[in-house]
């Protein structure tokens, strides 16, 4: 695999992780999503990551659950941005995780977050326009 390819692997893979859960969602509930992803990238940007997952966690919006239900176990089973055992892959577990996390793993985690959220935001366009 040359240089290229590689670099864009961890993308590939994001959107295959993010296309199997979004996919599915029917076109009402898909609309109400994408208008809640659009200000996701905003928000970490702004808040920082450990901000946005507790507010992720505390709420009742079924779109900040599904977005949750992205975020936690991406940033703590497929991505590759905490050292050290996962527990899970919930939003607890995520809070846990960036408390717990050396400065570059939390920024680390922060930007991969970022990245998801952006193609996320990317993809719920192309479904539900």
């Amino acid at each position: 695999m040359d240089r290229k390819q590689q670099a864009m692997e961890p993308e590939r893979q994001r959107m295959s992780f993010l296309y199997q859960r979004l996919a599915s969602i029917g076109k009402t509930s898909g609309k109400d999503l994408k208008t809640r992803l659009k200000g996701m990238p905003v928000a970490l940007r702004t808040s920082g990551l450990a901000v946005v997952a507790a507010q992720l966690n505390a709420s009742d919006c079924p779109e900040d659950k599904r977005i949750g239900d992205l975020l936690a176990p991406w940033l703590l089973t497929h991505a590759t941005v905490f050292s050290g055992e996962k527990q899970g892959g919930k939003m607890r577990d995520l809070l846990e995780q960036c408390v717990q996390a050396s400065r570059l793993e939390y920024e680390a985690a922060q930007q991969e977050a970022l990245r998801l959220m952006e193609q996320a935001k990317l993809l719920a366009l192309a479904l539900w326009s």
